[in-house]
């Protein structure tokens, strides 16, 4: 995922020194608007969202400048394909792999899953602790 997370453009967090509050922005703007506003209004060499990627970079490269509200400071929202990878590797591969690791389950033998075969395991489990060699 992280190569693919690389190939989509995936924006490191803002430097914490060039987050502006953006709780109460002025008349007419919304929280966001102010954020965005902020960082289109990086000037040359001021190395605000990145020391390698000016601000209109990121925001070339997908990037939505926003205003987290539970803290009132702005902030980034991934492009759309980073934000896709990260769903993918924490929901849907694990949910495919859970259904596979059911399907061997659920087609394990019977026979393997009886009583029977419990009580047979824990006892050859038991003659292996005192040095027999057991067949399986």
């Amino acid at each position: 995922p992280f190569l693919l997370l690389a190939y989509f453009k995936y924006a490191r967090p803002l430097k914490a020194s060039f987050k502006p509050l953006c709780g109460n922005p002025p008349a007419g703007m919304t929280p966001d608007d102010l954020c965005h506003a902020f960082y289109m209004n990086e000037t040359a060499g001021a190395n605000w969202c990145s020391d390698i990627l000016t601000c209109q970079n990121l925001h070339d490269n997908g990037v939505t400048f926003i205003c987290d509200l539970a803290f009132g400071e702005c902030g980034i929202k991934q492009n759309d394909n980073v934000r896709m990878v990260l769903r993918m590797c924490l929901s849907m591969i694990p949910s495919l792999f859970g259904f596979l690791a059911a399907g061997a389950l659920i087609a394990y033998p019977k026979q393997a899953r009886s009583e029977e075969a419990h009580t047979k395991v824990i006892a050859a489990i038991a003659r292996v602790k005192q040095g027999e060699i057991v067949e399986d």
